[in-house]
């Protein structure tokens, strides 16, 4: 799988203030492969894929042991696929919601 691998990279982030929790990561990843398939016939395919996710929130609870968030955001997917013939692009959106929890 590493070497169909073009790149990837991720990035990530999370920020604090008293109650206020805010976090997003960023990723991107590319692979290509080329050959032949049955009976001999040239293919080659290439994917790229993009995600983002931006969150907010509170913390609910805090102690000196324990910590919960409760969060709401969005996240977005993209991916790009071609081929020889076929080319597909896919977006997709939707909201977030979720806890973190920590110790």
């Amino acid at each position: 799988m590493l070497e169909d691998s073009d790149g990837a990279f991720f990035l990530s982030a999370y920020a604090r203030r008293d109650r206020l929790v805010l976090l997003g990561d960023f990723s991107y990843s590319a692979s290509s492969k080329d050959g032949l398939v049955p009976p001999g016939v040239p293919a080659e395919g290439r994917l790229h894929q993009r995600s983002l996710r931006l969150a907010t929130g509170l913390c609910v609870h805090q102690d000196e042991r324990i910590a919960v968030d409760l969060l709401a955001g969005l996240r977005h997917w993209s991916v790009d696929y071609r081929d020889r013939g076929t080319r597909v692009d896919a977006t997709l959106a939707g909201p977030l919601i979720g806890a973190s929890w920590r110790f």
